[in-house]
């Protein structure tokens, strides 16, 4: 089954809409001439084509390689969380966009863009430099996003190795520190309407109940898990090896108190507890937790962002 990918709604309603359009288009004889990306968004105006483009998949590889790529994906959005993946397709896309449309106004001719290599393409740059390998041998588990994404970009040359180019330069360009794209995030009021009224119609509605055994029998559930926790530990060691974590009590086991009840009983008294400091509630938040739950659990665990890390991964996958 596509969709619905737990803990990424984002990537669950592109892939809907990627569905739905690509089959307007394949059952539908006209559909695809006013959907796609050419030299008629400037002699009509048709300005819709600048956003449609992006959901249309015409050949049946090329789909189906896209598709699988962008379920791979969902790791991203579980890990930088909704509200940041969405900031960061956005800016992707607007990016990309960008360069196709004075592409078009130069070249002038023989250049059509659709499909959603302006999502994809972005995301391979964050899947290469974020997502560690689960093994180190030379063919792993990333291989495959490579090699799919190397059918996407060889599947319509040379249109589809413009496209794909650009969606690189567009990732590459949101890593980049001197831009500070990643700082951006979409408004308040949009991500509340989003979580009210477009959250409940893509989510899971058996998702909380089934959470524990949904983790049990999916296999990808159990790698993104695997993924993230892996991911969360290095950076987390990193900072406790740079001295960025004071609130860490060498005395205290933190394999004891990762259950709650254990910490409760024999964890120090609330008034005994370090606050939490702001450069560890930045830290923890820029690994895509809420801010309301890391304030919480760096209380609970005496402002030791390394075994509050830990916890809210737990949290996160209960």
């Amino acid at each position: 089954m596509i969709f619905p990918v737990r803990g990424a709604p984002t990537s669950t309603l592109i892939m809907l809409l990627c569905f739905v359009v690509s089959g307007l288009v394949h059952f539908t004889a006209n559909m695809k001439n006013l959907l796609i990306l050419d030299q008629r968004v400037f002699q009509d105006f048709s300005i819709w084509r600048l956003f449609t483009h992006h959901f249309v998949f015409q050949q049946a590889g090329e789909a189906f390689c896209g598709f699988l790529l962008l379920k791979i994906f969902c790791i991203l959005e579980q890990r930088m969380g909704s509200r940041k993946f969405c900031s960061f397709l956005g800016l992707s896309m607007i990016q990309s966009t960008f360069y196709e449309i004075l592409f078009l106004y130069v070249k002038k001719e023989g250049v059509t863009f659709y499909g959603p290599y302006s999502m994809i393409f972005p995301q391979l740059v964050q899947y290469y430099c974020e997502i560690p390998p689960l093994s180190d041998l030379a063919m792993n588990d990333k291989s495959i996003a490579y090699g799919l994404s190397f059918y996407l970009l060889a599947s319509r040359v040379p249109a589809s190795g413009y496209h794909a180019f650009f969606g690189l330069v567009s990732g590459i360009i949101y890593k980049m520190e001197f831009f500070k794209l990643d700082r951006v995030l979409v408004p308040d009021y949009l991500a509340e309407f989003c979580k009210n009224y477009i959250l409940p119609l893509i989510e899971d509605p058996l998702s909380n109940s089934r959470h524990g055994t949904i983790a049990l029998q999916n296999p990808q559930a159990i790698q993104s898990q695997l993924l993230q926790q892996r991911m969360i530990q290095e950076q987390l060691m990193q900072l406790q090896n740079q001295g960025l974590n004071p609130g860490i009590n060498p005395a205290l086991n933190p394999g004891l108190f990762h259950n709650q009840n254990l910490w409760n009983m024999f964890g120090p008294e609330p008034a005994m507890r370090q606050p939490p400091s702001e450069e560890n509630i930045t830290t923890l938040v820029n690994l895509g937790f809420q801010r309301e739950h890391v304030i919480i659990e760096l209380q609970r665990c005496n402002n030791d962002v390394e075994l509050a890390g830990e916890r809210l991964l737990q949290l996160q996958h209960r």
